[in-house]
């Protein structure tokens, strides 16, 4: 139920009724869809993100592939844009972003000249132990909104739901 509430016109003329939006809205079929509240939760932790890693200026891809490169050097950057379901096209601007700040490098494959393995500089090395720490902080800030035994359960829930996807 919507509560109304005088306000003043913006012409300085007589105050018009205006509808509040109430503190708790009716949202039906929502209350239930577990798509609706995992986009409604990635919402809200992607925010949380971008404000820790601001200072770094790391988006959250970037994030993924340096991590990625760092506990796997040298894999081909076809490998990583698949595991991530990016597209080549998409996948090669974030590389020279990447490359460009001078925290990651292509190598060619012996072998094969069409393919480039992926490895972190000794910047970029120094780089992700960073923002790894920042990561972690957030993380523990996420984890405390539900608890320690809670977090593990909802993220094992959810990798096993990610698996299921087949993406």
């Amino acid at each position: 139920m919507a509560v109304v509430q005088k306000v003043q016109s913006r012409r300085g003329g007589k105050a018009k009724p205006a509808l509040k939006v109430p503190s708790t809205l009716e949202s039906r079929v929502l209350d239930t869809s577990l798509a609706y509240s995992i986009r409604r939760a990635q919402l809200s932790t992607y925010q949380d993100f971008v404000d820790y890693m601001e200072k770094f200026d790391m988006r959250p891809a970037q994030f993924t592939v340096l991590v990625l490169i760092h506990a796997n050097p040298g894999l081909r950057q076809s490998a990583i844009s698949e595991a991530l379901g990016i597209q080549p096209a998409n996948f090669v601007p974030l590389l020279d972003k990447l490359e460009q700040r001078g925290l990651t490098e292509r190598r060619k494959v012996d072998g094969d000249r069409r393919s480039s393995a992926l490895y972190l500089t000794r910047k970029g090395e120094m780089f992700i132990e960073m923002v790894e720490q920042e990561h972690n902080q957030m993380d523990a800030k996420l984890a405390a909104r539900l608890g320690t035994r809670r977090t593990g359960q909802r993220l094992r829930l959810l990798q096993e739901f990610t698996a299921g996807s087949g993406r």
